[in-house]
């Protein structure tokens, strides 16, 4: 398990999201046969983060300047700037119709109660996979529906959960 998380990093810096939900599983359900051997690759891993996020050269390094922008650093409010353009963007499925972005904010909302369902009672560990990669995804620079690829199986997986939830609950309240 800890050689698949290491190498998930090494193969792309997304990879972080994976590490991080097994550690955050981990120390959450007490399961410290994991938790030990995880933090002692957090060693390994603050060195690839080093390697590739502070390294001018490097692609993640990125995250800190300004997309096309040669050599320009982002400052904080354009940090803040950025969560907030690529949570609209994500939320709102990259849509500029207003039915469409509508249709996108429902798809989102409901997506939104699956995950929280399932992070609470289900399969804790793929909701806080999900959580991180997105989280990871406001901070990048670029957007893109191709980065959700990934994550396309969760979504629909959640999307599900949370309208069979809404319609459980719906049930209830007529029967009342």
């Amino acid at each position: 398990l800890l050689a698949s998380l290491v190498f998930s990093i090494a193969i792309r810096q997304i990879g972080v999201s994976l590490f991080m939900a097994v550690l955050v599983f981990a120390v959450w359900k007490k399961k410290k046969n994991l938790v030990i051997p995880i933090l002692g690759s957090c060693v390994f891993l603050f060195y690839l983060l080093w390697r590739d996020f502070f390294s001018s050269s490097a692609y993640p390094s990125q995250v800190f300047y300004l997309p096309y922008q040669e050599g320009m650093r982002i400052d904080l409010p354009g940090f803040v700037t950025r969560i907030s353009s690529n949570f609209l963007a994500y939320i709102t499925g990259f849509q500029s119709h207003k039915l469409l972005k509508l249709a996108m904010m429902f798809f989102s909302s409901v997506t939104l109660v699956g995950w929280g369902i399932n992070l609470r009672v289900k399969h804790a560990l793929l909701s806080l996979y999900f959580a991180f990669y997105l989280a990871f995804l406001l901070i990048w620079p670029w957007q893109g529906i191709r980065f959700l690829v990934p994550v396309i199986p969760l979504i629909l997986y959640f999307f599900f959960a949370g309208w069979h939830k809404i319609l459980e609950i719906s049930k209830r309240v007529k029967v009342s």
